[in-house]
């Protein structure tokens, strides 16, 4: 099965059927392990979903931030911080990050942009 960020509760089991009790920190996750376990067996069935208290955790808020992001728009976040493209003196530029990850300029800004958005509405709306 995929890693996909669940962490086992509890397991209980009789000749019938397996019970799973998963803790996933977010939506997204909880909806990637019942996809998950899907795949690995046609009889699987959610039977209750239960959500705490949102994760106010920095490590929580990020989790949910990657899980909004695509692959591009996490790579090109990810390789501007990782160069400097942010500080006040900018170490790299928009082409030299485009050229690192293969595609043109305008490729790159427009992932950017759309992974600074996405964080954006994540951090002020929710």
């Amino acid at each position: 099965m995929v890693h996909v960020g669940a962490r086992p509760e509890s397991l209980r089991a009789d000749h019938r059927r397996l019970r799973v009790e998963l803790h996933t920190g977010t939506e997204s996750r909880a909806r990637r392990a019942v996809d998950a376990l899907r795949e690995a067996s046609d009889t699987v069935e959610l039977v209750a979903y239960h959500e705490d208290a949102p994760d106010q955790t920095a490590r929580g808020f990020g989790e949910e931030i990657r899980d909004r992001l695509t692959e591009r728009q996490h790579t090109a976040l990810k390789k501007a911080h990782a160069s400097g493209f942010f500080e006040w003196s900018r170490a790299v530029d928009g082409e030299q990050l485009a050229s690192s990850i293969g595609v043109v300029p305008a490729t790159f800004h427009q992932h950017l942009q759309a992974a600074e958005g996405k964080v954006f509405m994540a951090l002020f709306d929710g």
